[in-house]
């Protein structure tokens, strides 16, 4: 059983009331990432909604603050990617409505094109030529 931080009896009001944010945040992330992919993304084999890039730059990006939500809302970042990319055998019928098998189909879809935004932020400037270069 997970732990949440919002449902401990012990947490003060605040605390779970900034869980229960941080939660709502990653929720919003995991449903963003998961859009259907349309026809031209198909077509092109690339993330074209900037929703769903940046949802899973957030959730699965080396330079992310997706860890410290996580630990914050009393969960880990690794135990919710595990969950979120493999169908757990005993995972029970209700807790399954929210995040379906299309939802993981679709994740994983995206994620084989999630290459160049894994990458930790450029600054523009690193990728402009040289002066004398160009």
């Amino acid at each position: 059983m997970i732990d949440f931080v919002s449902t401990r009896q012990t947490t003060d009001a605040q605390t779970a009331a900034c869980a229960r944010l941080l939660a709502a945040v990653i929720a919003q992330a995991i449903k963003d990432a998961c859009k259907p992919m349309t026809r031209e993304e198909k077509i092109k084999e690339r993330n074209l909604d900037s929703e769903a890039r940046q949802a899973i730059q957030f959730l699965f990006g080396t330079d992310s603050v997706f860890p410290l939500y996580a630990s914050l809302i009393g969960s880990s970042a690794e135990a919710i990617r595990f969950a979120l990319l493999n169908k757990a055998e005993d995972m029970v019928p209700a807790a399954s409505r929210g995040f379906t098998d299309m939802d993981r189909r679709v994740l994983k879809g995206r994620m084989r094109w999630r290459g160049e935004f894994m990458q930790p932020n450029v600054r523009a400037d690193r990728l402009a030529p040289e002066k004398g270069n160009e």
